[in-house]
């Protein structure tokens, strides 16, 4: 899943100095889920912040998606297959959210699992 320079860029705001690419990428994950529960929480009052939150965090799967089906990314096939989908998943699940059809909960606990996984490999939370 390292598409952390990409990913960095498209996330400039989020201070991500040193570190391994698995720290970075946790950290811009934990990020991006953080903002995306603060803005549900307040979409009444700031619906913008709200699709902006989503936007971010569809942007950040697109790019995982992208790097997976990279030919010279080097994770185990089934995984960069799962990431690929959960990249899917959670373009076309957004855009529900969006139209008010669903929530945010299976897109947080999306990231959630990642982070948990990030975690396992050694990253300080």
């Amino acid at each position: 899943m390292y598409a952390n320079a990409a990913v960095k860029s498209a996330y400039a705001t989020t201070s991500c100095s040193g570190g391994t690419p698995v720290n970075k990428e946790y950290a811009i994950i934990e990020r991006v889920t953080t903002d995306l529960v603060r803005a549900d929480r307040n979409k009444s009052e700031n619906y913008s912040a709200f699709v902006d939150a989503i936007t971010r965090n569809r942007k950040m799967w697109r790019l995982f998606g992208v790097d997976v089906a990279e030919p010279d990314n080097t994770l185990p096939k089934k995984l960069k297959a799962q990431i690929f989908y959960l990249s899917e998943f959670t373009d076309i699940h957004s855009r529900e959210v969006l139209k008010g059809n669903e929530t945010i909960e299976i897109l947080v606990e999306i990231n959630e699992m990642i982070l948990l996984g990030l975690a396992s490999e050694g990253t300080e939370p």
